[in-house]
């Protein structure tokens, strides 16, 4: 089976220079690094963490930018398992993480 060289995503696709211009939305994030420039920008748009890897865990990182970032006021963060759940919020010192599994998009954009 050949794959195509493209698809057509259910949601818009942005690159992350454009935050700024994206207002009263979800922001869907999927590193520490994308999820620390979304809280950068100015917007009035929620932003979603969904944690798709453990990325700390392979590479060093600072800690303390890390927590900021997960632990940010404007920041929800979602695990893909309940055993990311549980090293997220370890690492994270966060009381109870969201579980959204298999990137069901749904669940993460429009269930609170």
């Amino acid at each position: 089976m050949k794959l195509p060289h493209f698809f057509f995503p259910l949601c818009p696709c942005m690159n992350s220079a454009e935050i700024v211009q994206f207002n009263d939305g979800v922001i869907l994030t999927t590193s520490i690094e994308s999820t620390a420039k979304a809280i950068k920008a100015i917007h009035n748009s929620k932003i979603k963490f969904y944690v798709w890897d453990l990325e700390w865990i392979r590479h060093p990182s600072n800690y303390f930018n890390n927590y900021k970032i997960f632990n940010h006021p404007s920041v929800e963060v979602i695990a893909r398992s309940y055993d990311h759940a549980k090293v997220i919020q370890n690492y994270a010192n966060l009381p109870k993480v969201k579980v959204v599994e298999n990137c069901n998009l749904e669940k993460i954009l429009w269930q609170d």
